[in-house]
Protein backbone atom coordinates (compact mmCIF):
# COMPACT_ATOMS: atom_id res chain seq x y z
CA UNK A 1 0.00 0.00 0.00
CA UNK A 2 1.32 3.61 -1.10
CA UNK A 3 1.41 6.18 1.66
CA UNK A 4 -0.21 9.47 0.50
CA UNK A 5 3.34 11.52 1.38
CA UNK A 6 4.84 9.38 -1.02
CA UNK A 7 2.30 10.34 -3.86
CA UNK A 8 2.98 13.78 -3.41
CA UNK A 9 6.11 13.76 -3.52
CA UNK A 10 8.18 14.65 -6.70
CA UNK A 11 11.97 13.42 -7.29
CA UNK A 12 13.30 16.67 -8.90
CA UNK A 13 16.36 17.71 -9.70
CA UNK A 14 18.91 19.28 -7.61
CA UNK A 15 19.99 22.09 -10.02
CA UNK A 16 16.97 23.24 -12.13
CA UNK A 17 14.25 21.54 -9.81
CA UNK A 18 12.37 19.93 -13.20
CA UNK A 19 10.40 17.10 -12.52
CA UNK A 20 12.60 13.47 -13.15
CA UNK A 21 12.28 10.16 -15.26
CA UNK A 22 13.03 7.10 -13.83
CA UNK A 23 15.97 5.46 -15.81
CA UNK A 24 15.40 1.66 -16.68
CA UNK A 25 15.03 -1.10 -13.36
CA UNK A 26 15.83 -0.33 -9.69
CA UNK A 27 19.11 -1.45 -9.71
CA UNK A 28 19.96 -3.18 -6.18
CA UNK A 29 23.39 -1.35 -6.14
CA UNK A 30 22.36 1.63 -6.86
CA UNK A 31 18.56 1.88 -5.89
CA UNK A 32 16.64 4.24 -8.81
CA UNK A 33 18.33 6.33 -11.09
CA UNK A 34 17.01 9.55 -12.15
CA UNK A 35 17.37 11.66 -15.53
CA UNK A 36 16.83 15.15 -16.08
CA UNK A 37 16.58 16.07 -19.48
CA UNK A 38 16.95 19.98 -18.51
CA UNK A 39 20.52 19.68 -17.50
CA UNK A 40 21.18 16.54 -19.12
CA UNK A 41 22.48 14.74 -16.00
CA UNK A 42 21.82 11.03 -14.11
CA UNK A 43 21.75 10.52 -10.57
CA UNK A 44 21.15 7.86 -8.29
CA UNK A 45 17.95 8.44 -5.84
CA UNK A 46 20.71 10.05 -2.73
CA UNK A 47 21.33 12.83 -5.57
CA UNK A 48 18.35 13.64 -6.07
CA UNK A 49 15.59 16.57 -4.32
CA UNK A 50 11.91 16.24 -3.63
CA UNK A 51 9.26 18.77 -4.70
CA UNK A 52 12.09 21.80 -5.90
CA UNK A 53 13.43 21.66 -2.69
CA UNK A 54 17.22 23.33 -2.62
CA UNK A 55 19.90 21.10 -1.17
CA UNK A 56 21.05 21.68 2.56
CA UNK A 57 24.10 21.13 3.71
CA UNK A 58 25.11 23.08 6.74
CA UNK A 59 27.92 21.19 8.46
CA UNK A 60 30.99 23.27 9.29
CA UNK A 61 33.50 21.25 7.26
CA UNK A 62 36.55 20.50 9.00
CA UNK A 63 39.78 20.39 6.62
CA UNK A 64 42.98 19.22 7.86
CA UNK A 65 46.38 19.45 5.96
CA UNK A 66 46.40 15.84 5.20
CA UNK A 67 43.59 16.99 2.96
CA UNK A 68 46.28 18.41 0.94
CA UNK A 69 48.24 15.43 0.13
CA UNK A 70 44.98 14.18 -1.81
CA UNK A 71 45.56 14.77 -5.85
CA UNK A 72 44.22 18.02 -7.45
CA UNK A 73 41.71 15.94 -9.52
CA UNK A 74 40.19 15.47 -5.40
CA UNK A 75 41.09 18.98 -4.24
CA UNK A 76 38.36 20.16 -7.04
CA UNK A 77 35.50 18.52 -5.61
CA UNK A 78 36.17 20.17 -2.43
CA UNK A 79 33.92 23.44 -1.67
CA UNK A 80 34.99 26.83 -1.93
CA UNK A 81 34.86 26.96 1.63
CA UNK A 82 36.65 24.14 1.92
CA UNK A 83 40.00 25.41 -0.09
CA UNK A 84 39.69 28.45 1.84
CA UNK A 85 40.39 26.84 5.42
CA UNK A 86 42.95 24.14 3.78
CA UNK A 87 44.38 27.56 1.91
CA UNK A 88 45.66 27.93 5.23
CA UNK A 89 46.68 25.10 6.41
CA UNK A 90 48.94 25.18 3.64
CA UNK A 91 49.91 28.54 3.73
CA UNK A 92 50.92 27.76 7.50
CA UNK A 93 52.87 24.23 6.08
CA UNK A 94 55.02 26.59 3.88
CA UNK A 95 55.92 28.91 6.00
CA UNK A 96 56.96 26.45 8.40
CA UNK A 97 59.10 24.55 5.94
CA UNK A 98 60.69 27.94 4.97
CA UNK A 99 61.49 28.48 8.52
CA UNK A 100 63.19 25.26 8.68
CA UNK A 101 65.29 25.55 5.63
CA UNK A 102 66.44 28.49 7.00
CA UNK A 103 67.35 27.13 10.02
CA UNK A 104 69.10 24.27 8.90
CA UNK A 105 70.68 26.39 6.30
CA UNK A 106 72.15 28.93 9.28
CA UNK A 107 73.21 25.75 10.68
CA UNK A 108 74.81 23.71 8.30
CA UNK A 109 77.18 27.39 7.15
CA UNK A 110 77.63 28.02 11.29
CA UNK A 111 78.93 24.47 11.41
CA UNK A 112 81.55 24.32 8.44
CA UNK A 113 83.16 27.25 10.30
CA UNK A 114 83.48 25.18 13.40
CA UNK A 115 85.20 22.25 10.77
CA UNK A 116 82.48 19.62 11.80
CA UNK A 117 83.05 15.67 11.28
CA UNK A 118 82.24 14.58 7.84
CA UNK A 119 79.12 12.48 8.60
CA UNK A 120 77.64 15.86 10.62
CA UNK A 121 78.10 17.90 7.57
CA UNK A 122 76.54 15.27 5.28
CA UNK A 123 73.30 15.00 7.63
CA UNK A 124 73.37 18.86 7.69
CA UNK A 125 73.37 19.28 4.05
CA UNK A 126 70.48 15.91 3.73
CA UNK A 127 68.44 18.06 6.18
CA UNK A 128 68.98 21.86 4.12
CA UNK A 129 67.41 19.42 0.69
CA UNK A 130 64.49 17.76 2.60
CA UNK A 131 63.62 21.30 4.41
CA UNK A 132 63.65 22.91 0.80
CA UNK A 133 61.45 20.67 -0.87
CA UNK A 134 59.25 19.99 1.54
CA UNK A 135 59.21 24.07 0.97
CA UNK A 136 58.53 23.65 -2.41
CA UNK A 137 55.92 21.24 -2.06
CA UNK A 138 53.96 23.89 0.15
CA UNK A 139 54.25 26.64 -1.95
CA UNK A 140 53.49 24.15 -5.37
CA UNK A 141 50.42 23.14 -3.39
CA UNK A 142 49.77 26.62 -2.15
CA UNK A 143 49.64 27.29 -6.32
CA UNK A 144 47.41 24.42 -6.46
CA UNK A 145 44.39 25.95 -4.17
CA UNK A 146 44.59 29.28 -5.00
CA UNK A 147 44.90 28.51 -8.74
CA UNK A 148 41.13 26.19 -7.84
CA UNK A 149 40.07 29.18 -6.35
CA UNK A 150 40.87 31.80 -8.96
CA UNK A 151 38.94 29.39 -11.65
CA UNK A 152 35.94 29.14 -9.13
CA UNK A 153 35.53 32.77 -7.72
CA UNK A 154 38.50 34.89 -10.11
CA UNK A 155 40.78 35.79 -7.01
CA UNK A 156 42.07 34.39 -3.85
CA UNK A 157 42.39 36.14 -0.48
CA UNK A 158 45.52 37.49 0.37
CA UNK A 159 45.29 36.31 4.28
CA UNK A 160 43.54 33.72 5.56
CA UNK A 161 42.22 33.83 9.22
CA UNK A 162 39.97 32.70 11.49
CA UNK A 163 37.75 35.80 11.30
CA UNK A 164 37.60 35.30 7.52
CA UNK A 165 36.21 31.99 8.04
CA UNK A 166 34.26 32.71 10.24
CA UNK A 167 32.58 35.54 8.22
CA UNK A 168 32.58 33.24 4.73
CA UNK A 169 30.79 30.81 7.19
CA UNK A 170 27.97 33.25 8.46
CA UNK A 171 27.22 34.69 4.87
CA UNK A 172 26.80 30.22 3.98
CA UNK A 173 24.47 29.91 6.78
CA UNK A 174 22.68 33.42 5.78
CA UNK A 175 22.39 32.25 2.73
CA UNK A 176 20.94 28.37 3.35
CA UNK A 177 18.45 30.23 5.80
CA UNK A 178 16.98 33.11 2.90
CA UNK A 179 16.90 30.36 0.17
CA UNK A 180 13.58 29.39 -1.07
CA UNK A 181 12.36 26.32 -3.35
CA UNK A 182 13.25 26.79 -6.20
CA UNK A 183 9.06 25.90 -7.41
Amino acid sequence: MTNQNDKNKTRTCRYCASPLATIGEKDPQQGTMYRCDFCELSFDETETMVNGERRRRLIRPVVSLEDANRPTSELQHLTTYELYALLGEVRRARGNAYDLHRLAYDTRIASMSEGVDRETADNLKRMVNQAFKDFVYWKRKAYVVENLLIERTGTYPKRITAKFLDKTWDQIVRTYQDTEPMF
